[in-house]
């Protein structure tokens, strides 16, 4: 391949990246709960150099809410928000940068092991053209769902390496993925293990690993990590391990917490959905890795690596009784790895059967483009250009920038939110370095001259009903009021 059409291949690849992940990525408002949760605590983090115990912690007004989300990856956003400032721009982009650098070593491991970059270039083109893989909760968001899946990948990969190579640096990177998994999502990154003991066993090299010392200083690291760190946690704030064991742990695997409920298909019905569409459509092509004649028993191996911890994973979690969407992430890039490996070997049998046939190529790799466009296409329409959401916890951020334009002599008032007020809290550390100065408030009792954003209906009719109000501004369901006399 010509020099010059080799760089051309990098820009193109590298606009695509960027169009499908950070184009616009602080266009959507901060989302109600999990992503404010997580921007509250790193807000804390940031400020206090410390860690958040609960969220009235973060702003008296806010309600007790225990948090039990173990830091790694808040680690990152804290140390963003420092550098960057407060925003959702500094939240989710550091959480796009791990997923990035998970692709290159991906493209670099597959060039490198199997003589095939393609296996990772298309493993990220299937991921970042999956509206599942990209909506809330996922990669455009500052949720840790998607470092987790990357960290719990990248652990997969090195496992893989030190079972086939024998080299002690693989078990350290293994160990070291395998510690920010379990300290992002706690023992949830645990159930890919039985799935890499079966590889270890199918190689032959189990009761090798279990005679070895540097496995038990690599279980020790785990173990002692974790450990240290729920023992911190719960000398630091106590209650703090009773709520994780009870709410993030066995609690969610027992019981339907927060209504999400599904049956054992829940995550099988989830795949073939618009959530992965098109490419659910190419899953047959995976067993044409093991078909290829010329493919490399390294291949094979390696898929059945991916296979081993695919099912692992997805039968611990499909039995789990609290089912979300986003607990699907780490098994949207494992099976994006293994359908990259089936669509290159199908199209590398193919075109071999056919002579190498130009107008087969052509053909194949139109289909190809066509699908990418599609997903393209659909990323950008219901994920990047997506309309301003109208959630109502969601629109004090674009209020505010509306108020900048309409009010510019307005720096001071309340925002009033009788619901969880996480967003809130966000908008208002947000607008802080702007010379704002934003209260978040609960309750029905206000001042006269008050200057209030409200955009919940338990916020606005309690002050209808007893205040005499002003409208000064209004944004969707909100309205910002300046308070009158008593009724």
């Amino acid at each position: 391949m010509r020099k010059e059409f080799k760089y051309l291949l990098f820009v193109l690849y590298g606009l695509f990246v960027y169009l499908t992940l950070f184009n616009h990525i602080g266009k959507q408002p901060i989302k109600i709960w999990d992503e404010s949760l997580f921007a509250g605590r790193a807000i804390y983090m940031a400020d206090n150099n410390a860690y958040m115990p609960n969220f009235n912690k973060l702003d008296k007004v806010l309600p007790n809410h225990r948090n039990t989300k173990l830091p790694f990856t808040t680690f990152i956003q804290a140390a963003s928000f420092k550098v960057f400032g407060v925003g959702e721009k500094s939240l989710r982009i550091p959480l796009g940068i791990i997923l990035v650098l998970s692709f290159l070593y991906v493209i670099h491991f597959s060039r490198r092991e199997f003589e095939e970059p393609l296996y990772g270039v298309l493993m990220s083109i299937i991921l970042l053209t999956s509206i599942g893989f990209m909506r809330d909760h996922m990669a455009r968001f500052g949720d840790q769902d998607i470092p987790f899946a990357a960290y719990s990948l990248l652990s997969i990969l090195f496992f893989y390496l030190y079972v086939e190579q024998d080299k002690l640096k693989d078990l350290a990177l293994f160990t070291f993925f395998s510690i920010a998994a379990l300290l992002t999502k706690n023992l949830l990154s645990l159930i890919l293990i039985p799935g890499l003991f079966l590889y270890a066993a199918y190689r032959g090299v189990f009761f090798k690993l279990l005679k070895r010392s540097s496995t038990y200083v690599a279980i020790f690291a785990l173990v002692a990590s974790y450990v240290a760190t729920v023992v911190y946690l719960e000398n630091a704030y106590p209650g703090f391990f009773y709520r994780m064991w009870d709410y993030e742990l066995f609690g969610r695997y027992n019981n339907t917490i927060e209504g999400h409920s599904g049956g054992f298909f829940f995550y099988f019905e989830l795949y073939f959905s618009h959530h992965h569409a098109p490419w659910f459509i190419f899953i047959w092509t995976i067993p044409f890795i093991f078909l290829n004649k010329n493919n490399s028993k390294k291949n094979k191996n390696f898929a059945v690596c991916l296979l081993l911890s695919f099912l692992s994973y997805f039968i611990i979690v499909s039995m789990s009784s609290t089912k979300t969407a986003w607990y699907y992430a780490p098994l949207y890039m494992i099976n994006a790895y293994l359908m990259s490996m089936g669509l290159v070997n199908f199209y590398r049998m193919l075109v071999r059967h056919f002579n190498h046939s130009k107008v087969l190529k052509l053909l194949l790799i139109s289909l190809l483009g066509m699908a990418i466009g599609y997903g393209t296409y659909f990323i950008m329409k219901k994920v990047a250009y997506l309309p301003d959401s109208d959630v109502k916890d969601e629109q004090y951020g674009h209020f505010i920038k509306q108020l900048a334009y309409s009010h510019p002599e307005i720096k001071e008032f309340s925002i009033i939110d009788n619901n969880f007020g996480s967003v809130a809290v966000f908008y208002a550390r947000k607008y802080k370095k702007e010379g704002y100065d934003i209260a978040v408030k609960r309750g029905g009792d206000r001042e006269k001259g008050e200057l209030v954003m409200v955009c919940l209906n338990n916020a606005l009719n309690p002050i209808k009903r007893r205040y005499k109000i002003t409208e000064l501004d209004a944004y969707k369901y909100c309205k910002f009021l300046r308070i009158g006399e008593e009724k």
